[in-house]
């Protein structure tokens, strides 16, 4: 029995909550005045602000005086519990503690019961904090100028802000429980339900669309959503709505008002557009012919010599095409290189000496010694019932064709107008490559190179430097050692030459080697930092003939022909490729009459 009576104590003792039980005291009248302490654990005891010292046997009010000055009875409701039997539980705040407690009382002896004190203080700050919380959140989503919205996975609404009545007419609770499909146009229905399952699979998705509003009215709203996730499942979706009509708007007549090419002064797309339609309907115009044009390397000048160059040229090619067409004629830039002229009234071959025109003064207009070059198609539409679009496709097919006649000639015309004008740049250019060439020639023939190779070097060395006409011509003809800042800005011309070679087309093949030529043996070279025989062949032999070349022909650090062999020496294996500067010293008699 003992024992059992100490496990019991032991149980009791290492609840967290206090325990007591207690008998009930009464008056004459039997109204219970005050408790008798019979029994409690030790959490009761460890009550912190509440009890000290010898509890048991003692009267509630003598150890917590607090009770007689509670607000709520708890000596009445609990005595009640003690000969009712009924169970009862409330919240009450000790000033004394400066706590919350929860007490819960039950009698199962008539005259006694048992009452269990719950600390519930952080509980009830948390709840506190939790409506604080909510209170704020609820007025911050209120007042903000978008509505708030929650989905369901089956499209339902289950709640919507309240200032979605001012954007739609609803109340919310009009709203909640119906689809949102319900208020969707017809046509926007596919997007809308595409983004809703999107976000369902748990990608963040934005849309707009147009809004019908309980009036009837339409609204154009741009909503992003993000699912909401419970349990590794996804449950639905929440998202913020926002009326964008006066954006649309705006944007409609900036569309509707802007009918002229910002930057050649030409009418643009749209304009061409909404002409289009009108000439396809219109029998007085037959017939009506259409000029595809493209200008031809914009590309190829944009990637060497900066987009401003290709500005340029568009606007010259503008100035062009209004000098070589008629008053009546429709000149837009189509997009990009692409211009489109609308002809009405016209016939093929009217249109075919339109293009003819615009072909001879093309041929007369040069840009520092290059013609400007245009492919053309041209197409004509006869009867009412063609469309005209079918006459633009035909034009824009034939244009191709044309450009692709001309392509490789294009651009090697242009790419001869680089070389040129660094040249210009460097007077002494023309002469170091040549020299180059001639010392690279004896390298690759004792290497046994074939004629194709040897002429992929040749041309290599012409093209080597081409980077360098988007330079300052000042670091290109400067002697002597280079500023750090100088430096870096020299070493962008591997890239402008890259970039060069891959956009001619015709020595894109090139563009690796170039890229590479100053990388070195030991991989302390740049801007990949390639070693050994990862360095293309020709790039490692032009490295050799370059820096002899500029050892014995530059400017302040001219040295002789004898001091430049001993530094490729000793820079074999390091930066040269040992055995191209073998064979170079091998032949080096050969060359120095160079």
């Amino acid at each position: 029995m003992e024992r059992a009576e100490d496990r019991y104590l032991m149980l009791l003792n290492g609840l967290p909550d206090a325990l007591a039980y207690c008998q009930v005291m009464t008056d004459n009248a039997g109204q219970p005045v005050d408790f008798i302490l019979l029994s409690v654990n030790d959490a009761f005891k460890e009550m912190i602000g509440l009890l000290q010292g010898k509890v048991v046997d003692c009267r509630v009010t003598d150890v917590l005086p607090c009770i007689k000055n509670l607000e709520y009875n708890l000596i009445e409701t609990l005595g009640k519990v003690a000969f009712t039997g009924e169970r009862t539980s409330f919240e009450q705040y000790s000033e004394q503690a400066n706590r919350w407690f929860r007490i819960t009382a039950f009698s199962k002896e008539q005259g006694c019961f048992a009452v269990i004190i719950q600390d519930i203080t952080d509980y009830r700050k948390a709840e506190q904090a939790l409506r604080e919380s909510e209170t704020r959140y609820r007025e911050l989503v209120e007042n903000l100028n978008e509505v708030v919205y929650v989905l369901d996975e089956n499209a339902q609404i289950i709640y919507v802000s309240p200032n979605v009545e001012q954007l739609s007419g609803y109340t919310p609770a009009e709203l909640v429980k119906r689809r949102f499909t319900e208020f969707v146009h017809p046509e926007d229905l596919t997007g809308r339900m595409e983004q809703f399952l999107k976000v369902l699979s748990g990608v963040n998705e934005a849309t707009e669309y147009r809004f019908i509003t309980k009036r009837g009215q339409i609204t154009w709203v741009r909503t992003a959503a993000k699912p909401i996730v419970s349990g590794g499942r996804t449950i639905g979706i929440q998202g913020v709505l926002m009326d964008i009509t006066d954006r649309k708007q705006a944007e409609k007549k900036i569309l509707r008002l802007g009918l002229q090419d910002s930057l050649t002064g030409l009418h643009n797309r749209y304009f061409m557009q909404e002409k289009i339609k009108k000439l396809d309907t219109d029998k007085l115009q037959l017939p009506v012919s259409v000029i595809m044009a493209d200008l031809n390397g914009l590309k190829l000048i944009n990637d060497t010599c900066g987009h401003s160059a290709g500005d340029k040229e568009l606007q010259r090619t503008a100035r062009l095409l209004k000098k070589s067409c008629r008053k009546k004629d429709f000149i837009a830039r189509w997009g990009g290189d692409e211009f489109i002229i609308l002809l009405p009234q016209t016939t093929l071959a009217e249109a075919e000496h339109v293009c003819k025109r615009i072909t001879d003064n093309c041929r007369k207009t040069h840009v520092k010694g290059v013609p400007v070059s245009i492919s053309l198609g041209v197409a004509t539409k006869n009867s009412i019932n063609k469309s005209l679009a079918k006459a633009l496709n035909k034009a824009e097919n034939n244009m191709y064709v044309q450009k692709l006649a001309e392509h490789y000639n294009a651009r090697k015309v242009i790419l001869n107008y680089l070389r040129k004008t660094l040249t210009e740049k460097n007077l002494g250019m023309k002469i170091h490559i040549e020299r180059m060439q001639a010392l690279a020639m004896k390298i690759g023939q004792k290497k046994g190179l074939s004629a194709a190779e040897l002429d992929r070097l040749h041309t290599l060395i012409a093209l080597h430097n081409i980077g360098r006409i988007n330079l300052p011509g000042k670091i290109v003809t400067q002697k002597g050692v280079l500023s750090a800042p100088e430096k870096e800005i020299m070493q962008k011309q591997l890239e402008f030459g890259y970039r060069i070679a891959q956009a001619t087309g015709v020595h894109c093949y090139l563009a690796e080697d170039i890229l590479a030529h100053h990388e070195h043996w030991d991989g302390s070279g740049y801007p990949w930092g390639l070693k050994g025989k990862e360095i293309p062949l020709q790039a490692r032999v032009i490295a050799i003939v370059d820096a002899y070349e500029v050892m014995t022909r530059g400017g302040a650090a001219t040295v002789s022909k004898e001091e430049a062999l001993a530094e490729l020496k000793r820079c074999a294996g390091t930066r040269f490729d040992p055995e191209l500067v073998e064979i170079f010293v091998g032949v080096w008699q050969e060359v120095q009459e160079l």
